[in-house]
């Protein structure tokens, strides 16, 4: 009698642990789903904000372009090789030695800087 009853509860013990790794299979596997909605979530609003900034870099780009456009001072853009390579190579050949005129030079050039 005292083996059956170890028996039924060592069945019962067996019983409970399955049922308890039941639950905790399916909590982990909630979890994990939930894990994976987060995830797929995340990635949506962060492809959103690249989008937004890349958006806004062009806009940022564009708009530098045209108030430099509107500008007309003509100095050169920084960005262009070409164009620095003529103004310094202009700024040389002049042999002009007026102050004024090398003053606003040098105010010119100094103004020549990336944006």
């Amino acid at each position: 009698e005292a083996r059956l009853i170890a028996e039924r509860e060592e069945n019962e013990r067996l019983e409970r642990e399955r049922i308890e790794q039941e639950k905790q299979q399916l909590l982990e596997l909630k979890d994990r789903e939930r894990r994976e909605d987060e995830l797929n979530e995340l990635r949506h609003i962060l492809d959103e904000n690249h989008s937004a900034v890349t958006t806004w870099e062009s806009e940022c780009r564009n708009k530098a372009k045209w108030e430099r456009y509107m500008c007309c001072d003509g100095s050169p853009d920084p960005a262009v090789q070409p164009e620095i390579n003529s103004f310094i190579s202009l700024w040389r050949e002049d042999s002009e030695t007026q102050i004024q005129q090398v003053m606003k030079n040098c105010a010119l050039a100094l103004q020549v800087r990336p944006a």
